[in-house]
């Protein structure tokens, strides 16, 4: 019998990626714009014009975009998540400095707190898996043990100097790094109560904690060792010295470290396996006429790297991704996951063969097929119960003509489909 499937709002187009960056979207998310992601999802938000939140998001990593701009309650700083939820900074004349947080991956929000700080405001959310902070563009951090709704305030000063302009901050446990305004990375090893300037040769410009550790960025990448000391991260780097712009710099999927670098007329982004020891350069085509002055905001999932690029040439203003090569995407096997989840097919386009991953976090009966163009099943890869965990099953193309073809999974209350993309 055939089977017919129902593919939902999905239009068919050929995106072909041979290790080369390609422009996913055109839109313009503001000077300032950011990106993130989040069950599944990629966001990309910002400000277009004055205070007009742009907000959009993909389902299909990046081949389609929706927009949800008109139903923000106000214009959006940032987006975290912490403790499963997606949280959203907001500043503006309808609800204030409010902390909000969304129940359907962005689509509405309800405020969960609000703040008051005299000349600035609450503009970024940052945690250490436990604890949930937020910082000003002022002096002070604020730290919450219950998800946002109470808040203990902190002041950063190691000078007597009042009014520091906060860039960016993480923290594990004790240790914070707060970046300032002219300032750099100042250090506190008492969960905030003193604070001490704490530099290498150049101010780290931003932040990032990844696998248990700080990692800065600044001329160079720098890691804080067990002595609360930077030290130079980026060995064996490939090309020329580089530099940072603002932004997230420093992205993880979770086994992979990726570096974003600038020089004066081109821009790369690296990826490293071996704590720093080798790099290899993601991709190539990123645009290099005019990328003084370019903006980046770095992130990245198990199968693409995603920038956002605002260079001094418009026509090359966009979100940008990469598809990463195998050695990133290295799979845990002796973690299970905590949510179900078919990631896209690799290599894609593909031929003859091709893997399909997908992620179980229960037992389950685990059906997955695959349909032509019109919806008929033509083969039935997986039709069993299957543990927890992480699963990997091969596609053999090799009868089959080339074209668009769709993997669906069928998994207790989990469905998805994905396209792939069969070539000679």
């Amino acid at each position: 019998m055939i089977r017919k499937v129902t593919l939902l709002a999905i239009i068919i187009f050929i995106n072909i990626s041979f290790a080369q960056w390609e422009r996913v979207s055109t839109r313009y998310t503001g000077t300032l714009g950011k990106m993130a992601i989040y069950n599944g999802f990629v966001y990309a938000y910002g400000d277009s014009v004055g205070t007009t939140t742009v907000f959009l998001r993909s389902g299909d990593q990046g081949n389609t975009w929706n927009d949800f701009s008109a139903g923000m309650p106000d214009e959006l700083f940032y987006l975290h998540e912490h403790n499963g939820e997606l949280m959203g900074m907001f500043f503006g004349s309808n609800v204030g400095n409010a902390l909000m947080v969304s129940a359907d991956n962005g689509e509405s929000w309800t405020t969960r707190s609000s703040f008051s700080i005299d000349g600035g405001a609450v503009l970024s959310l940052h945690s250490d898996g436990t604890i949930l902070y937020a910082l000003s563009n002022r002096e002070k951090i604020f730290r919450s043990t219950d998800n946002g709704a109470t808040w203990t305030e902190f002041v950063v000063s190691y000078d007597g100097a009042p009014q520091r302009v906060g860039l960016d901050f993480a923290a594990i446990g004790d240790i914070w790094v707060y970046i300032g305004l002219n300032l750099g990375a100042v250090i506190s090893t008492d969960g905030g109560a003193t604070w001490a300037a704490n530099n290498p040769q150049f101010a780290i410009g931003s932040v990032s904690v990844i696998n248990g550790e700080f990692y800065g960025a600044t001329y160079g990448m720098y890691k804080l060792d067990a002595t609360n000391q930077w030290v130079l991260y980026n060995n064996g780097w490939p090309g020329s010295a580089p530099f940072w712009a603002t932004g997230k710099s420093i992205a993880s999927n979770g086994q992979t470290v990726f570096a974003y670098a600038q020089g004066l007329f081109e821009a790369s982004v690296y990826q490293s396996n071996d704590a720093g020891n080798s790099w290899s350069t993601v991709a190539t085509g990123l645009p290099t006429s005019g990328t003084l002055g370019l903006d980046d905001f770095l992130v990245a999932d198990q199968h693409y790297a995603y920038c956002y690029y605002r260079s001094l040439n418009a026509a090359e203003f966009g979100i940008y991704r990469a598809l990463l090569s195998p050695t990133a995407i290295a799979d845990d096997e002796t973690a299970l996951p905590g949510k179900f989840n078919l990631a896209q097919n690799y290599p894609n386009p593909f031929n003859p063969s091709t893997t399909i991953s997908y992620q179980l976090p229960n037992a389950n009966r685990v059906k997955l097929s695959v349909y032509d163009m019109l919806g008929r099943e033509i083969q039935t890869l997986v039709n069993e119960q299957q543990n927890a965990g992480q699963h990997t099953v091969q596609f053999d193309a090799q009868q089959l003509p080339s074209g668009v073809y769709f993997y669906s999974i069928d998994a207790g209350n989990f469905q998805a489909t994905r396209k792939m993309l069969l070539i000679e």
